[in-house]
């Protein structure tokens, strides 16, 4: 006998139906086409209690298939298929007293609630985000920016529809999918003879350190045309590759911070200079996977080598850089401090830290070394700068340092720090306080912004005692400024060069370039105040010898 419309529409829901592909389906569409894929499994005679399993897998199946032609990405198969019999439990549970309590005012406005509410969005998408703009999901969960005006669509008004393939589109994700398996291909490990055992544990489950060090890299697609040596050769077997080792290079690389993919390019561009490598021969060729194994051994090799010992000495210095860093699959660049720890005697590199704060620099130390293995219980001194969050009497690191080991221990601060502290009290005493990191409140401090603008004028030659040296010998850029201008003072004649030369940015840290200001100001002011004379002086007589030669 045949079976009636009646007998199979829902009292909620009405007659079941089909999926409509061109839109995503909602609550209440997944529920219709469940319903109908059960009758179909019914007429087959299918299990009545593996009913609601299969129906729900052939329902998750066309979901899947629906949000795949929006090129959106979708939650797990067994989570798709745990929502529909979640939903379809909430409406059979509703249905149960149906018969008895249909006319009953409160049990009418449940089931029109219930309704209504199956009008929203069947959401698989992994990215629930409200706000694409600000997401902070993974990169293969994230909506394609094609997409998202859809998706935003669907979840609302639900005006827009799917339309007909877009073959642009679709080469597009073919060409970003070739390049995955090809990368996925080049990263898997080949069983070859030509390996030792070192250089497989290397290929497996080891980091890719090019996450830190590649902040020049880019995609794939970046990568210079004028390099074909990189496309894979089919001529070129399994033992005809190159096994050679690379630790020069690996070295070399690390010294002068280049990333992988850059110094692979460099190194091939080099051997296919010297003929070493063509077209035709290709065996030799350096790829940036290669490099990257060849430079973590090395580091391994160093690592193991390099013997602590006791500590007896342990001097630190560190400095603040920008750094790359990845947040939720971004690269983002801030500012952190590195701190860099030695062993002395010796100058053996123990390793480097990164505090968060400068309070945390003695927590982040005693964890690296415990970390590490290394005791403190031999230690006997501590090096650094002077800088007051080290040696301060209270909060200082060497002072709570000492506290923890619960021992004084002997201060070896750099003298060169303390080389600069005569000229800053001097000036403080002659011109007032500093009233910023970079700022004065005398008359002499608050013409030395903007000093290196002033022409040059006749000044009163200083006599003072100033040696030939080569100023390109282990000098920086601040060294040469402070020679060059100690003798156009001395011999009464200042260079047009000199005078376009940028003395440096003033800032109370580096009292070095507060004197080559000072002596700026000094070649152009006609009649300088005694102050300024006290100044200049002092610092052609007994700042520079330190500044130079210490």
């Amino acid at each position: 006998m045949s079976t009636t419309r009646s007998a199979i529409e829902c009292p909620i829901f009405d007659a079941p139906k089909d999926l409509v592909c061109s839109v995503l389906p909602t609550f209440s569409d997944v529920i219709k086409y469940f319903l109908w894929i059960r009758h179909n499994l019914e007429e087959s005679q299918v299990n009545r209690n593996l009913l609601v399993s299969e129906a729900s897998e052939v329902v998750a199946q066309k979901i899947e298939e629906i949000w795949k032609s929006a090129s959106v990405p979708t939650v797990s198969h067994q989570r798709i298929v745990a929502l529909i019999k979640e939903y379809q439990k909430k409406r059979k549970d509703l249905l149960k007293p149906y018969r008895q309590r249909k006319d009953v005012p409160s049990y009418k406005s449940k089931a029109e609630h219930f309704v209504k509410d199956s009008q929203r969005l069947f959401d698989v998408a992994v990215c629930k985000c409200v706000d694409f703009q600000n997401c902070s999901c993974s990169k293969p969960n994230k909506v394609p920016l094609n997409e998202r005006p859809f998706l935003q669509d669907q979840r609302s008004d639900r005006k827009m529809m799917i339309g007909s393939v877009d073959f642009k589109a679709v080469r597009h994700q073919q060409k970003r999918e070739n390049r995955s398996q090809k990368d996925n291909i080049a990263e898997k490990p080949k069983p070859s003879t030509s390996f030792d055992s070192s250089d497989i544990l290397l290929l497996e489950g080891q980091p890719d350190f090019e996450s830190e060090q590649g902040k020049y890299d880019n995609d794939e697609d970046s990568l210079s045309p004028e390099l074909p040596l990189f496309s894979d050769n089919p001529s070129t077997s399994n033992s005809n590759r190159n096994t050679s080792s690379l630790c020069m290079l690996a070295n070399t690389l690390d010294r002068y911070a280049v990333s992988d993919r850059a110094g692979a390019a460099i190194a091939s561009a080099v051997l296919q200079d010297y003929g070493i490598i063509s077209s035709e021969d290709s065996q030799n060729i350096i790829d940036r996977h290669k490099v990257r194994r060849a430079r973590q051994k090395k580091r391994q090799e160093l690592q193991k080598t390099s013997k602590i010992g006791l500590l007896r000495g342990l001097y630190f210095d560190g400095r603040k850089d920008k750094t790359l860093i990845f947040t939720d699959n971004r690269k983002r660049t801030v500012v952190k401090e590195h701190i860099t720890l030695l062993q002395e005697p010796g100058s053996n590199y123990i390793g480097h830290l990164s505090p968060v704060s400068g309070l945390s620099i003695l927590n982040s130390l005693t964890e690296f070394l415990d970390n590490s293995s290394i005791s403190l219980d031999s230690l006997e001194a501590v090096g650094c700068d002077g800088t007051n969050i080290n040696v301060g009497s209270k909060g200082g690191i060497i002072s709570l340092l000492e506290r923890n080991i619960k021992r004084p221990l002997q201060w070896f601060i750099c003298q060169l720090h303390a080389n600069e502290l005569p000229l800053r009290h001097i000036l403080q005493h002659l011109d007032g306080e500093t009233t910023g990191p970079q700022a004065f409140r005398g008359p002499i401090g608050k013409l030395l912004n903007d000093c290196e603008k002033l022409p040059s004028v006749e000044f009163s030659i200083i006599a003072c005692e100033l040696p030939d040296i080569d100023t390109n010998l282990e000098l920086s850029t601040d060294q040469k400024y402070l020679y060059e201008i100690c003798l156009a003072i001395k011999n009464g004649y200042c260079s047009e060069s000199l005078l376009k030369r940028d003395p440096g940015r003033l800032v109370h840290s580096r009292w070095l370039i507060t004197a080559n200001r000072l002596l700026r100001l000094y070649v152009s002011t006609a009649n300088p105040t005694q102050n300024l004379i006290i100044l200049v002086t002092f610092i052609i007589k007994s700042v520079w010898p330190y500044v130079v030669f210490y």
